[in-house]
């Protein structure tokens, strides 16, 4: 079922109503006047004084995020200095302040006892210590999860298509607050679980679709950037909501209304070069002068000569040839190598002249080249999936405009495939082909006004990278935050003591 906007903005109207006239109730019951409930900042301040907080907390009532929290507290509050002191009254003022705190002052009429006589009487009574643990667990549950759904949200890096610019083991914090929290669309969900539990603890589902929220966004600190580091809802998973799809993390290389194509493997944003990543990766094929080995296959035979005792000379060239390779950044996890040992390697490289040349002095190497594709080649399952009228490839690709709200854009049965996903998936018409012609919602149309903005995802290891060439524009509703700043990064090829990249640690994730 779905909450239409009409009936969500209903909703909250009807529950601010309530809570303000039961907060001029409650005032005018504390020995105030009642309209001073209604007065931003100072009547937060009275609300201090009749809670018996220092008036200085008012500060927190101004911090998005840190305001929900502190309100928590003194929704309880507002809650003892009227007798209301009981676990129901704790769980249901916590969880519903905006209809209980209306039900007590209007249904109950409660007196106000004030905090002195409110902290007397709640220490004569002894709490059992189950209760202490519930009252405790149920508020670091909901700040927890105020938290994590309107400020801050931990991520980590599980696959290389952002190398060399976040690693494979990288945790870092998601910010909510710049482009602005957006509500939960399925907002009936097990706390601190995205889409299920884990295998061991049952892998069963952790939200329910007995209804959805209609997508809303709250005001942010900007807007999305050229080459921001964003966390977005993939818009490929099909068969769940919105803000259950899987996340990922891309750049964001061309925002509504931006040109994008790609020449050579190079990005052009409106005609222009676009920003490169400094270490921005692509794939390379290397072949070793000994047919007969590869990368994997050198490091088997230094793990069966250490495993035999052999630490012979060979071994020890070896070694060197290994860790020579590793002193240039690669890494076990960048390779794609033959199975069969023919003496080639693919590594996934900045595309750097002085690294590469590095490379190709080494002895042991006898040549490195580009992996690209040719202007004339077409790759199967680039969007918009067309090849007849898209004849492109991740290396030539575009020209490509990004939809952006409000602009009417001609359809026709040639570009129809760019637009199919939006108009049908993203924003909810129904569209037919035939005959030549196109009709949307049952009516024939010759155009189409977007009614979201759409952006244009990309990794950084340009040739390993699942984006938004393959399957198509972000929708602003898919957004979840900013990549901010790396909190702890672990290199699972290295031993305990060596695990922790101490460098990347509270690095910020610029888009510079």
């Amino acid at each position: 079922m779905l909450i239409s906007y009409p009936v969500l903005l209903t909703f909250m109207a009807v529950a601010s109503i309530l809570f303000y006239a039961a907060m001029w109730k409650l005032f005018e019951r504390a020995g105030q006047a009642g309209w001073k409930a209604l007065v931003p900042i100072y009547g937060t301040i009275v609300w201090l004084e009749i809670i018996g907080k220092p008036k200085w907390w008012v500060i927190w009532n101004l911090i998005p995020v840190v305001r929900q929290c502190f309100r928590l507290l003194w929704f309880w509050d507002t809650a003892r200095v009227f007798d209301k002191m009981t676990l129901r009254d704790y769980v249901l003022v916590v969880l519903f302040p905006y209809f209980y705190l209306p039900y007590i002052a209007f249904i109950e009429k409660v007196e106000y006892i004030g905090p002195e006589e409110a902290h007397e009487k709640a220490s004569r009574f002894k709490k059992p210590a189950w209760r202490e643990w519930t009252e405790a667990l149920i508020f670091a549950v909901l700040a927890a999860t105020v938290i994590r759904s309107f400020a801050v949200e931990a991520y980590k890096i599980p696959t290389s298509s952002m190398e060399g610019s976040l690693l494979v083991g990288d945790f870092l914090f998601v910010s909510k607050m710049h482009y602005g929290p957006r509500v939960p669309m399925t907002p009936l969900a097990f706390p601190f679980a995205h889409q299920s539990m884990p295998k061991f603890l049952g892998g069963f589902k952790v939200y329910s679709e007995v209804f959805h929220l209609p997508y809303f966004r709250f005001p942010g600190f900007t807007k999305i950037q050229r080459n921001d580091v964003v966390v977005f809802n993939w818009p490929a998973d099909e068969g769940r909501p919105v803000d259950k799809k899987t996340n990922y993390i891309k750049r964001c290389v061309a925002i509504p209304g931006d040109e994008l194509q790609i020449k050579g493997g190079e990005l052009f944003i409106n005609g222009e070069s676009a920003f490169k990543p400094a270490k921005m990766q692509f794939s390379y094929t290397v072949t070793y002068k000994d047919k007969n080995s590869n990368f994997m296959k050198m490091i088997d035979q230094i793990n069966s000569l250490k495993a035999n005792g052999n630490k012979n000379q060979f071994y020890l060239d070896l070694k060197n040839k290994v860790k020579a390779l590793m002193d240039l950044g690669i890494n076990i996890s960048d390779i794609r190598g033959d199975a069969s040992h023919t003496g080639m390697d693919n590594y996934f490289l900045p595309k750097d002249d002085a690294v590469i040349s590095k490379l190709k002095s080494l002895s042991f190497v006898e040549d490195v080249i580009l992996n690209e594709y040719s202007e004339s080649q077409v790759a199967q399952g680039i969007f918009p999936t067309d090849p007849v009228n898209y004849p492109w490839n991740v290396d030539f690709y575009g020209p490509l405009r990004i939809p952006q709200k409000g602009e009417t854009v001609e359809l026709t049965t040639k570009n129809i495939r760019t637009f199919e996903v939006i108009i049908k998936t993203y924003e909810g018409h129904e569209l037919d082909v035939h005959g030549g012609k196109i009709f949307i919602d049952g009516n024939e149309a010759t155009s189409y006004t977007f009614e979201m903005n759409y952006y244009f995802m990309m990794g950084d290891n340009r040739h390993n990278s699942l984006d938004s060439r393959y399957w198509g524009f972000v929708p602003e509703d898919h957004i979840v935050g900013k990549g901010w700043f790396i909190w702890l990064s672990l290199d699972s090829n290295k031993g305990w003591l060596k695990k922790i990249r101490w460098s990347r640690i509270m690095k910020p994730i610029r888009g510079d």
